[in-house]
């Protein structure tokens, strides 16, 4: 089990520093934030707990505190930042998108439109996600016989087949509704991507609960299995996402040199 450090300070340097990340990603900052963040907690570590002498006789500094500082700002911070990455690609949508039946449902409900890939991307994402989890949820309940994998014996194979289903439904269903990419495969394909990167993202943290024998990974949201668990699946989906739309744009050649465009 990862164990965080026993000094107070180091767990507030960790929140501190994933906070960072994420400002860092909105200020146009693409390379080497994890790096910097990760030594920068490593220095505050044996800074803040070198010297500190335990009751136990155990070393000051595990192998177990590291791994803990360097997977969580991993897991909290870097993941997280590519949603700022995801929602500022910078492209506008092609002509004559988005659909006039969604232009006009955003009119009534007075919903402001942006016309850009990132918008339309990082909507379509959250979309996926919100479809996965639920055609697994009600399928697993409806059809589910099958175990998928002990880590998560609560999961089946009916129910991750309906998962995968209905984000790859909802992937065509956005492509029809914003004109973009205007292509089914690419539509299947990045339903297909999403869905897999959310399902590994529940799994991880299934299994971080299974080692650390604990049934929520928090109480903020009771009888959710805690706060990890309604976001796991964002944290993974994002980069996923991420890098399949830079390939496509890439190799569609409509990506400018800026990679993102943020507002002023």
């Amino acid at each position: 089990v990862l164990e965080p450090p026993p000094v107070r300070a180091q767990k507030w340097a960790l929140f501190l520093v994933s906070a960072s990340i994420l400002l860092a990603a909105h200020c146009r900052v693409l390379t080497g934030i994890f790096e910097c963040a990760a030594v920068t907690l490593l220095v505050l570590l044996l800074i803040l707990q070198g010297n500190i002498r335990p009751q136990d006789g155990s070393p000051p500094i595990s192998f177990s505190h590291i791994a803990s500082q360097v997977f969580g700002v991993f897991y909290v911070g870097y993941l997280p930042s590519y949603w700022i990455r995801l929602r500022a690609l910078a492209p506008a949508l092609p002509d004559g998108a988005p659909s006039g039946f969604l232009t006009g449902l955003l009119h009534i409900i007075r919903w402001p439109l942006e016309r850009s890939i990132g918008c339309c991307v990082c909507v379509s994402c959250v979309l996926c996600i919100i479809a996965a989890d639920s055609c697994a949820y009600f399928g697993g309940k409806a059809w589910g016989k099958t175990p998928l994998i002990l880590v998560s014996p609560n999961k089946t194979q009916e129910g991750a087949y309906c998962g995968l289903v209905g984000s790859v439904v909802m992937a065509v269903l956005c492509d029809q509704m914003w004109g973009f990419p205007s292509d089914t495969r690419m539509a299947v394909l990045a339903g297909t991507v999403i869905f897999c990167a959310s399902l590994l993202g529940d799994l991880v943290v299934s299994a971080m609960k299974r080692d650390a024998r604990v049934k929520d990974t928090g109480s903020l949201i009771p009888g959710h299995g805690g706060i990890l668990d309604r976001f796991d699946s964002y944290f993974f989906a994002a980069p996923v996402a991420y890098f399949c739309w830079y390939a496509y744009l890439k190799y569609h050649a409509r990506l400018p040199a800026s990679l993102i465009r943020f507002k002023p």
